[in-house]
């Protein structure tokens, strides 16, 4: 979907790649900073990683 809004721009700037490569990385970086199961993963991840620092902590105080 995004790359259909990106396509005029890439269009209208034929002349250079260089442009159309940034538009299409941009249009990338868009996609993946705004996917809700991109962010889902993240935050996944971080409450993991804070998880396991929880349950070190216990087993650190409990020795």
């Amino acid at each position: 979907m995004l790359c259909l809004l990106a396509l005029p721009e890439a269009l209208f700037c034929q002349d250079s790649t260089s442009p159309q490569l940034l538009l299409w990385h941009r249009a990338v970086d868009f996609a993946l900073q705004n996917n809700i199961q991109v962010k889902n993963a993240q935050l996944d991840a971080t409450s993991a990683i804070a998880r396991v620092g929880e349950i070190r902590a216990i087993r650190c105080c409990r020795r």
